[in-house]
């Protein structure tokens, strides 16, 4: 029998696992950062409405920086590619989300602010922001075909699921060991860190920009985005700023860290999040259908029903007791 010839527009189990792997961490470390506040509030004895505040302002600056990170992005051209240099980005997230729970109790109520604020907006408001910026990029420039690039976003997202699970299962039960003082915490975070931060830079390491995809005009130039080209879309597209307040809310709720106040102070038990979190699991056959559902359903009424389901999920816990 003839040897059975590779499908080109297959991706590759190590080539899926290598790009999903900065996936799995850059998903760990917002799970992190979800901690923040009850280490703010009850390590570091800060008021809550003063953290919230200060998450807020961090948000404000994504607004800015969103768009010089694309404009950046765009005029990137190195030996190792357009998006694939930034990916170093996430060995920076890691460090600087140490930094943040390496505040010291003991430094006044003004530095520990300067420090978190800073911390918080060197990780969400550039480093998050430079590897959102160069994903796609990366992505078009070094796969060449459409079905590798649903086999990344769906299948891939698996891998990506189930290391955030691990991780939401593990670092609870690990908190409830180590966080109990503001060393404890920082080498907790460390703990996760330097492992998580290797894992983040396989895709650097194992997938290279091997394709160029820039768009050229009728003159053969490559096309570029300029300063005039991103007031435009500001000034006439109305939707871009719905889209900036969904996800303003959406990251702002998810930083507040609620689960952990629940578990802490309701269920007095903040290892047994760890366990509950083992649900997540249930989504998993989820994605594994989602392509064909997403052929049957249009992607606003799924986005719809999702929302109505996770708003009851929250629902049900106000009447937990």
């Amino acid at each position: 029998m003839g040897k059975r010839e590779k499908n080109p527009k297959a991706v590759g189990v190590g080539r899926m696992f290598a790009w999903q792997s900065r996936a799995v961490s850059q998903g760990c470390a917002l799970m992190a950062i979800g901690f923040l506040s009850v280490y703010c509030t009850d390590t570091l004895q800060m008021p809550p409405a003063l953290v919230g505040t200060l998450l807020v302002i961090s948000k404000l600056l994504d607004g800015f920086t969103d768009i010089i990170a694309g404009y950046i992005v765009d005029k990137t051209n190195t030996k190792w590619g357009r998006g694939r240099p930034y990916e170093w980005c996430i060995v920076g997230v890691w460090f600087c989300t140490w930094l943040m729970f390496t505040c010291s109790p003991e430094w006044s109520l003004v530095v520990k602010c300067a420090w978190i604020l800073c911390m918080y907006a060197l990780v969400n408001s550039v480093f998050y922001t430079f590897l959102n910026a160069n994903n796609t990029v990366y992505m078009v420039r070094a796969f060449r075909y459409e079905e590798q690039f649903v086999a990344l976003n769906s299948y891939g997202s698996i891998i990506s699921m189930l290391g955030t699970v691990a991780f939401n299962v593990v670092f609870p039960i690990c908190m409830g060991k180590f966080a109990t003082s503001a060393s404890g915490w920082s080498m907790l975070i460390a703990m996760f860190a330097i492992p998580l931060a290797i894992i983040g830079m396989m895709r650097f390491l194992f997938i290279k920009e091997t394709i160029d995809v820039d768009v050229v005009d009728e003159n053969g130039k490559k096309e570029k985005v300029n300063v005039h080209d991103v007031k435009k879309v500001l000034t006439k597209n109305p939707y871009i700023y719905i889209v900036a307040l969904v996800l303003f809310v959406c990251n702002f709720v998810t930083n507040m860290g609620v689960n952990v106040y629940y578990f802490t102070y309701v269920a007095h038990n903040v290892s047994i999040m760890g366990i509950i979190s083992a649900i997540q699991m249930i989504g998993i056959p989820v994605v594994v259908v989602f392509p064909a559902i997403i052929k049957k359903f249009s992607t606003a009424r799924l986005m719809f029903v999702g929302c109505l389901l996770s708003a009851f999920g929250y629902f049900l816990n106000f009447f937990a007791g």
